[in-house]
């Protein structure tokens, strides 16, 4: 009944403020609820449309957007604690509600250290899959062609591929091209040099020259071509991601 009461006061608030501007009583641009109460209307009344007015129709909170760009890396804090690196060429949204954390990550490549908190998951949804935790480090990369990487470093982490949903535990690393996930255990070396970029660094083992080169090229925005005679080379080494003149030297 309350609500039906307020309802029809809304409607009868509404009203009157449309016949006042047709009878041009109140013009476009005079002080609706003012002129309503010089017409005999009390606050109470008043408020409680606009009250209602503002459950209804108040925009919902947008997400806080993060965004970085070539050869750009950043870390960030969120609400909850929850630590976030950001590599180059990453966009996040991110958005908190009292049952859920939730990121979207479009594109790019996050190191997530989630403050622990049972009862309000974090969810990370990229293109390709979403990751859910309670409390946990771990990194995820998507991509341009569309493939996600995800790699545990601390804590268990589920993930939604495709049609599959699967458990990492830590040091494990799932690799999702749109096909068929496949997970694999990595050691100490390997988890390391994941988050190498953390660090401002980048490492190859036995890696295909075009692929590394791309990779380069991609942080700093930049285009690199490789002739055919030179494909079947490969690439080892711990390179600084900044100094991209001095990777081409050393090369």
């Amino acid at each position: 009944p309350l609500l039906q009461e307020i309802l029809a006061l809304q409607g009868e608030v509404g009203a009157e403020i449309r016949a006042m501007v047709v009878t041009e009583q109140l013009a476009q641009s005079d002080n609706p609820v003012k002129t309503i109460l010089h017409r005999g209307w009390t606050w109470a009344a008043v408020a409680a449309a606009a009250s209602l007015a503002l459950i209804f129709f108040w925009p919902e909170t947008a997400p806080q957007e993060l965004t970085t760009v070539a050869a750009q890396r950043e870390s960030v804090t969120l609400e909850d604690t929850t630590q976030v690196d950001l590599n180059a060429h990453t966009t996040l949204a991110v958005k908190m509600s009292g049952k859920e954390r939730f990121v979207r990550l479009a594109n790019g490549e996050a190191y997530f250290n989630v403050a622990k908190e049972a009862s309000r998951p974090f969810r990370v949804e990229t293109p390709a899959g979403v990751i859910l935790v309670t409390g946990t480090a771990f990194n995820v990369r998507m991509d341009p062609s569309g493939t996600m990487e995800v790699t545990v470093l601390e804590g268990t982490v589920r993930v939604r591929a495709g049609a599959e949903e699967l458990s990492l535990k830590p040091a494990e690393q799932l690799w999702f091209d749109g096909t068929q996930p496949r997970v694999r255990g990595l050691d100490e070396t390997s988890r390391s040099d994941v988050i190498a970029w953390r660090r401002g660094r980048i490492v190859f083992y036995q890696t295909p020259i075009r692929t590394a080169l791309e990779q380069f090229a991609r942080y700093h925005d930049r285009q690199i071509s490789v002739d055919a005679s030179a494909e079947g080379l490969r690439l080892g080494g711990q390179f600084k991601l900044d100094n991209f003149d001095g990777f081409l030297r050393d090369l």
